[in-house]
């Protein structure tokens, strides 16, 4: 069963949510600009993030 994403921050996301919308991932991540202090996700805008800080 797919699940939709909650939240449109990354670090938010649960291992069903990513595993469930790689495309969505996909296209947030691949140019990224951002790294989030608390748990070092990546992504290109900074709303994606709880604790962006650039890169």
């Amino acid at each position: 069963m797919a699940t939709k994403a909650k939240s449109t921050s990354l670090c938010k996301w649960k291992k069903l949510e990513i595993e469930d919308n790689l495309k969505l991932l996909q296209k947030l991540i691949n140019q990224p600009q951002f790294v989030c202090k608390k748990c070092c996700r990546a992504a290109n805008s900074k709303k994606n993030l709880c604790k962006a800080l650039a890169i």
